[in-house]
């Protein structure tokens, strides 16, 4: 399969590679701050810490004949973030066919668990999304640590950080 630009042709395996490298090499520097700071998450959930849950909430508009696909592709993240993400305590995704988007809402037990998610699965899975679909906005919900929005930045998801201020849970 090729991915085509009016300048040059590239394969989208390649392209792919790279983009996960691009994320991977991204996320390391804040893996590292994280655990330095105590937070070294495990896939199968050993020495948890216990920094504030974190909600990210975010959209992904495929591009047009592209919804199946992406809906396809979020099965497989959910499966793996429930097989290898001990951490990552919900997936909820949510189909508009009218606006051609999925919608999802993760919850990680904390910033290590999410900034783990990024470097795994996500990066994994990130460069095939980007191939069909449009990401963003993405907001994030809880406190996360300014290196990881950082990240995230770079990452160019549009994304919007806020703190808990108030609420409550039944």
């Amino acid at each position: 399969m090729r991915a085509h630009s009016p300048n040059n042709s590239v394969t989208l395996e390649a392209t792919q590679a790279v983009g996960q490298e691009v994320l991977r090499d991204a996320l390391q520097p804040v893996l590292e701050l994280l655990e330095a700071r105590g937070a070294k998450p495990k896939p199968n959930g050993e020495d948890r810490m216990t920094n504030d849950h974190i909600t990210v909430v975010y959209k992904w508009t495929a591009k047009q004949g592209k919804l199946d696909e992406l809906k396809s592709i979020y099965e497989e993240v959910t499966e793996a973030m429930k097989q290898n993400e001990a951490d990552a305590e919900a997936v909820h995704c949510f189909v508009s066919e009218k606006d051609n988007a999925l919608s999802v809402r993760d919850e990680f037990k904390d910033a290590a668990a999410m900034g783990y998610h990024l470097s795994t699965t996500a990066a994994a899975h990130f460069p095939k999304l980007l191939a069909i679909a449009v990401p963003g906005p993405f907001f994030f919900f809880g406190d996360v640590p300014e290196e990881l929005q950082q990240a995230t930045q770079q990452m160019q998801l549009g994304g919007e950080f806020s703190a808990h201020a108030f609420g409550f849970d039944r």
